[in-house]
């Protein structure tokens, strides 16, 4: 996550430079600053560069890094989950999975949130139910790895589940419901097809790149290209955004993940088991 991440937030700082209202050693300091410490150290999501506004507002650079912090601390509690021998397959599947599970259906019942809000306060909330959003869809990842020798995959579970989301959204409790879908969606695009030789499967992953780069790349074209139409805007960005995509992946990704493989393989054979 982090080599590509630094390039992204270079990149954004220097052209924020030219943007920018302020100037010299003072761009760099307060909103620029933070963006740059809070975001490359995963504590927080910063947003904003000095001097940078959007009318009598601090321009939001890039909304999309606000989840960046989150993934940081799920692959901690995976850590920490296997420094205490809890990340084994059968722990995984029998007891992490179906307490994240239930952990998240309880909170989504609005009587528990009004709990927490009253003992805790708003603000507590506000982090539980990020963390509702998104940590159970990281167990989900890796419950359907340790079973997925067990996971059927087929497209007429595909449309079922698609008709019990619809079910469910119409209920107003579709939040998990819907995560299931997307996930087992994935993977029947992606292995179901696989089967028949997809040329995809041999593309490289620009996955990373796209969405780390797509936000100031918006911004920077409906500054230049202010449609109300959004799906131009749409493709545009796409188009512009893909090359930044390419060039973190095959300049800075790729590299850094050959280098920790080859660290990795260069460790004694008792240490790479640990």
């Amino acid at each position: 996550m982090w080599p590509g991440l630094a390039l992204s937030v270079a990149l954004t700082v220097i052209g924020g430079a030219f943007l920018s209202a302020t100037h010299g050693l003072a761009y760099l300091k307060g909103d620029t600053a933070k963006f740059v410490l809070q975001n490359l150290s995963f504590l927080k999501g910063a947003f904003h560069l000095t001097g940078l506004n959007c009318g009598a507002e601090p321009c939001t650079v890039n909304g999309s890094l606000w989840t960046l912090p989150w993934e940081a601390r799920c692959y901690v509690i995976l850590a920490l989950l296997g420094l205490v021998g809890l990340a084994k397959p059968a722990t995984m599947a029998r007891v992490i999975l179906p307490i994240t599970l239930a952990c998240a259906v309880i909170w989504d019942v609005p009587a528990v949130q009004q709990l927490v809000g009253s003992r805790l306060g708003e603000g507590v909330v506000f982090e539980l139910g990020l963390a509702d959003r998104l940590f159970p869809l990281f167990v989900l990842g890796a419950g359907a790895y340790v079973l997925r020798r067990h996971i059927p995959l087929s497209w007429p579970i595909l449309a079922g589940m698609f008709v019990l989301l619809l079910g469910a959204n119409a209920l107003h409790v579709g939040l998990h419901v819907r995560a299931l879908f997307i996930g087992y969606a994935v993977l029947c695009l992606g292995l179901l097809t696989a089967k028949t030789r997809a040329v995809s499967g041999t593309w490289p992953d620009y996955s990373y790149g796209m969405y780390i780069y797509a936000f100031p790349v918006m911004m920077v074209l409906h500054a230049l290209w202010p449609t109300k139409n959004y799906l131009l805007l749409g493709l545009g960005t796409f188009a512009a955004t893909l090359p930044f995509a390419v060039l973190s992946w095959h300049l800075v990704e790729k590299p850094a993940l050959s280098a920790v493989k080859r660290a990795r393989a260069s460790r004694p054979t008792a240490l790479r088991s640990v």
